[in-house]
């Protein structure tokens, strides 16, 4: 296999931890504190642009990860990043408040399912590589 059949794996490591981020932010956060678009808005949304870049990389990707594992919402997320980092002031805070309590952990599961079958990854540490 080449290096670059190994990018999806690296490239999902860190769809994962970016996950872990945004679920400690929300944590210490509520709904109203991420609405009046101070610190926690900008940390979670750093995060989800950071998600979504990896995102993009895994369509770049030559193990076809976005190709096989086509429950993944890989397009919304990629969309979700670039509005984001791309139109940052339109940014709907009751839709991404709305994705990440109630959409986000289900991408985490697959993803997780997905390093788990494909690379055999069971365990992703918790810091940013």
């Amino acid at each position: 296999m080449s290096k670059k059949f190994h990018d999806g794996k690296k490239h999902l490591v860190r769809i994962i931890q970016h996950i872990g981020r945004i679920h400690e932010y929300v944590r210490v956060t509520n709904e109203t504190e991420y609405h009046s678009k101070g610190m926690q808005f900008d940390a979670i949304n750093k995060q989800i642009d950071l998600l979504g870049e990896q995102v993009s990389k895994l369509f770049d990707s030559t193990d076809n990860v976005v190709h096989h594992f086509t429950d993944v919402p890989w397009a919304e997320l990629r969309a979700l990043r670039n509005r984001i980092a791309h139109d940052y002031f339109s940014v709907d805070p009751t839709m991404v408040w709305n994705f990440i309590s109630n959409e986000i952990s289900e991408v985490e599961m697959q993803v997780r399912d997905i390093l788990r079958k494909r690379y055999g990854v069971v365990d992703v540490p918790h810091y940013l590589e």
